[in-house]
């Protein structure tokens, strides 16, 4: 079985390749069709993974590492900092490392995006 990392970058590898194939083509439907029987193998937390860029991997495994008190995800609008925080941080330590009677607070900037969903 291979690793979460050696995954990673195979399904990288073939996004990057279906990106570059015309899409209409042999090739390009056989990359997507592996592309697609790998993704739905995995659940959300799995395709953040899969869909992370270096920097939100490796800030990823130093909240997990438990290493540092304070992690910050800075970009700009629409740059992943939800994503990465949500999924790749939140709920992947819901379901790996939270203890009975763990408590989340999710903080909202006003009440109105605090019904929306967190983000």
């Amino acid at each position: 079985m291979p690793t979460a990392a050696e995954t990673i970058r195979q399904f990288q590898a073939l996004l990057q390749a279906a990106q570059e194939t015309p899409p209409d083509t042999a090739e390009g439907i056989e990359l997507l069709a592996a592309g697609t029987d790998l993704i739905a193998t995995y659940g959300a937390v799995d395709l953040a993974y899969l869909l992370a860029s270096e920097k939100q991997i490796r800030l990823a495994e130093l909240f997990h590492s438990g290493s540092h008190r304070l992690i910050a995800a800075v970009g700009a609008n629409r740059s992943g900092k939800s994503w990465f925080c949500a999924r790749m941080c939140l709920a992947k330590w819901m379901m790996d490392d939270a203890q009975d009677k763990s408590v989340v607070w999710c903080i909202s900037p006003t009440y109105r995006k605090s019904q929306l969903g967190a983000q």
